[in-house]
């Protein structure tokens, strides 16, 4: 194609009135590098407009990717809401079932072996062991009372401590800026 044929697509393509195969004349023509020196200026906006198309493919092409993994993200994060929910479900209904099994299957209560008297007397010496175990139990803790007086000393002493250390650090500050 000769050159006063290019420069009339040339004007047909800045008025936006050229055709997709015009188009695609001008972008092979513009490729080669035998080209009129009056036209070198149009062949770098070519070959501008054909770098923003790749470049725009390698952002489309991120932009997809992106897209890809945030929804597989998404789809893990439901698949987990969508257990925890179904084992919340699960736990509810074996708890319910157990509480029906256990209530509705009351064992009959055996005869009582012993007479009245003779529980009361084994509850009597029940609580008293107890009492005496708990007696014991105090009588040796009852002296840990005496460590609750050094604690507000060594409460002050942490205090003062603290404030040493800021001065000492204070005192390294200056000598070493």
């Amino acid at each position: 194609m000769n050159t006063k044929e290019i420069e009339i697509l040339l004007d047909k393509y800045f008025e936006a009135l050229t055709t997709v195969d015009e188009e695609n004349i001008l972008r092979s023509y513009f490729q080669r590098e035998d080209i009129a020196d009056h036209l070198k200026s149009v062949q770098s906006l070519f070959w501008l407009i054909e770098r923003q198309k790749a470049e725009k493919t390698e952002i489309d092409h991120e932009e997809r990717l992106m897209e890809k993994i945030s929804l597989k993200k998404e789809k893990g994060l439901h698949q987990k809401r969508l257990f925890y929910f179904a084992s919340s479900i699960a736990a509810i209904v074996l708890l319910f079932l157990s509480i029906i099994y256990f209530n509705t299957n009351e064992k009959p209560v055996p005869p009582a072996k012993y007479s009245p008297e003779e529980i009361q007397l084994a509850m009597i010496q029940t609580t008293n062991a107890l009492n005496y175990i708990s007696l014991k139990l105090n009588k040796g803790t009852s002296q840990l009372y005496h460590l609750q007086k050094f604690e507000p000393a060594l409460h002050t002493l942490a205090k003062n401590l603290s404030k040493l250390d800021r001065e000492i650090e204070k005192v390294n500050n200056q000598h070493n800026p």
